[in-house]
């Protein structure tokens, strides 16, 4: 699909979405839903929450209503502080936050993409008592290299309790460098049945990205030293791979939950002396369905000398291909909480299996079609509607297939309560995993790798605790602030070496992270901050940042008391650090001891404007690179981040 039959589909989706969201349709009986308050979206009106992807629990989250700092919302500032990556919106992307690091598809060629996926993790459901559509549109120039982001959802009770929904969303970078184009297409479907008795939340999502790879410019004097080079653009800047080398990635999803409760009405009287009649569940039988389709496509119409260590098959071109398939069936029972009032917490047991597949081919000759299957069981203890301490505890063992032994127990203690006037919010969590590398750690077979390991389990102990609180002595002074720390220590841990191959580290490797946020106001003056402190005992397997800080000064106002404009100034900086490498031909993140990353403090310049439902910014990233900072501004070995960069943007929320 070209880009401009892609922009005209969204579009067009879009005008469906806001003007169903005009129409009338069979309401609700009025009942207020439960969330929090945010611009655009009263808590009467709008609830969004995520599900606990196996039990079918519900946690209430913000609808995407911020009014501060909006210029930075997109999927690559929402995922990390501090990323490795190749450098503009849509291209592949590592987490160099270690504790934050998430990997949604449970394949390590899927992780370069976690910033941009939709998953049963992370997908937000609704209840509304209206229609409610939202319209995002963010670009830059200079033209024919500019980064477009687009978004539309729309969602919309039938009744009470049944909604239904869908997204589309569009992230196409061209890149201010040659070879550089990166496009992520994902979207879908939704709906929720929220019944007295009888549930269920069900998704169909895909997400569909094809990056291209330039390899690294080829030479770094022409970010460090320009003035060696006489007059050019960046996209005239040579690179290893010419519009050569590309990947594709396809992410299909199949997603169910549902249950049936048991229980009994009991009666309850009102403040006007009414009675109403309340279902009270007390055993609840849970099933949920997940069906992961997974591809990556590697091609190179010509194979650049000296490149790679190896070529095995075609030294013309590259035609790799791989594939991953999971159907997992989990079938749980459910005491739930709201009935063992007495014992304070619910308890669930469940059985699952999983059914497993492996591909892998180069050109027309296939290697691998490996079937496995899996039985775990497990149970989970958790008070999750208390007032002030809520608490769970999980713990799962595969019992049968290639990871019997496997097991992994976590637990979590959330708690808070008043000094004075102000709330404070104690977060602690522990973790004890035993678990096998992914299959392809051990098997693969392409053009340029092959590799067959027999690798240990590898331990991950971890634990970590937060707090928080906000004092505002009126409406012109105040603060927020929170802090924590996370620690790790793992045991036979697995990595990407030098050579971009996998390793195996048998021994211990303790990782540690500080991290911390103050917010200050001082009448109509702001200063955002976040740092993250990190270690490692061992920098040749797990390399990270010593300092990463992210830090935004600004002034924000009312205007004819309904326009808020925010103008500011924000700085991304991390030490110095052995940054990875990419190989675009395994899509994975490698060690390298070559070349420090770091020490360039990458500053924006913006203006941010909110008026009733819409939100639209005017933002300059990376205004210093040619006035201070020593021109460092490298994301990677060899990849540098785009030079200054003019973006806007606007976001539109229809409720009515």
């Amino acid at each position: 699909m070209t880009l401009k039959r892609t922009l005209l589909t969204l579009l067009f989706f879009a005008v469906c979405l806001i003007a169903a969201a005009q129409a009338s349709y069979i309401g609700p009986d009025g009942k207020p839903a439960d969330g929090p308050v945010t611009a655009g979206a009263s808590s009467a009106r709008v609830r969004a929450y995520i599900m606990n992807e196996r039990l079918g629990y519900a946690d209430t989250v913000a609808p995407d209503t911020a009014i501060v700092s909006y210029m930075d919302n997109n999927p690559v500032n929402n995922y990390a502080l501090v990323r490795a990556w190749n450098g503009n919106l849509g291209s592949p992307l590592k987490n160099m936050d270690y504790f934050r690091r998430k990997n949604l598809a449970h394949t390590f060629f899927s992780e370069p993409y976690n910033a941009y996926l939709i998953t049963p993790e992370n997908v937000r459901y609704f209840d509304t008592r209206k229609p409610y559509a939202k319209l995002v549109w963010h670009s830059s120039v200079p033209k024919y290299h500019e980064e477009e982001y687009l978004r539309a959802l729309f969602t919309m009770n039938a009744n009470r309790h049944f909604n239904v929904g869908g997204t589309a969303n569009l992230v196409y970078g061209r890149g201010q460098y040659a070879s550089q184009t990166a496009r992520a297409f994902n979207g879908g479907i939704w709906a929720s049945l929220t019944g007295l008795q009888y549930g269920f939340h069900a998704m169909l999502m895909f997400n569909s990205h094809k990056n291209y790879d330039h390899g690294g410019i080829t030479d770094d004097d022409y970010v460090l030293h320009p003035e060696n080079f006489g007059s050019y653009r960046s996209y005239n800047i040579p690179t290893v791979f010419n519009n050569n080398a590309y990947s594709q990635y396809r992410n299909n999803i199949v997603y169910l939950n549902h249950h049936y409760s048991l229980g009994f009405h009991k009666e309850r009287k009102l403040e006007n002396d009414s009675v109403v009649t309340d279902f009270v569940p007390v055993t609840s039988f849970v099933h949920t369905l997940r069906y992961d389709g997974i591809r990556r496509r590697f091609k190179e119409n010509s194979i650049v000398p000296n490149f790679y260590d190896e070529t095995y098959y075609t030294p013309n071109q590259t035609r790799d291909s791989l594939r991953y398939g999971s159907l997992r069936n989990t079938f749980a029972v459910v005491m739930e909480e709201k009935f063992m009032k007495k014992v304070g917490f619910g308890l669930a047991a469940f059985v699952e299996h999983e059914l497993r597949r492996y591909d892998v081919m180069t050109d027309t000759m296939k290697f691998m079609g490996f079937y496995d299957n899996h039985l775990r069981v497990g149970a989970t203890i958790a008070r999750n509607e208390a007032k002030w301490v809520k608490f769970s505890v999980t713990g799962k063992i595969d019992l049968l297939g290639p990871r019997a032994g496997e097991f992994d127990l976590n637990g979590r203690l959330n708690t808070q309560f008043k000094i004075k006037n102000d709330t404070v919010q104690l977060n602690g969590y522990g973790s004890f995993e035993r678990a096998t590398p992914d299959y392809f750690f051990s098997h693969y077979n392409s053009n340029h790798f092959r590799w067959e390991n027999e690798f240990q389990a590898y331990y991950d102990l971890r634990f970590g605790a937060s707090v928080g609180a906000a004092h505002h002595t009126s409406k012109s002074w105040g603060y927020e602030l929170s802090a924590g720390f996370n620690m790790s220590n793992l045991t036979n841990p697995v990595f990407f070496n030098t050579k971009a191959l996998p390793d195996q580290f048998v021994g211990n490797v303790q990782l540690m992270s500080i991290d911390a946020k103050l917010n200050l106001k001082a009448w109509k003056f702001h200063l955002d901050n976040q740092a993250v402190l990190q270690t490692t005992s061992n920098s040749e397997v797990i390399a990270l940042p010593l300092v990463s800080l992210y830090s935004n000064v600004y002034y924000m106002d009312k205007f004819f008391k309904v326009l808020t404009m925010q103008l500011g100034m924000s700085l991304r900086y991390n030490t110095a650090y052995y940054a990875p490498k990419y190989m675009a031909a395994t899509g994975v993140f490698y060690n390298q001891n070559e070349m420090e990353i770091g020490n360039y403090p990458e500053m924006n310049a913006y203006v941010n404007f909110h008026l009733k439902r819409m939100r639209f910014f005017a933002l300059v990233t990376n205004w210093n690179q040619k006035v201070f900072g020593g021109r460092r501004y490298f994301s990677m070995p060899h990849y540098p981040i785009n030079p200054t960069t003019f973006h806007f943007g606007l976001s539109w929320t229809f409720y009515d």
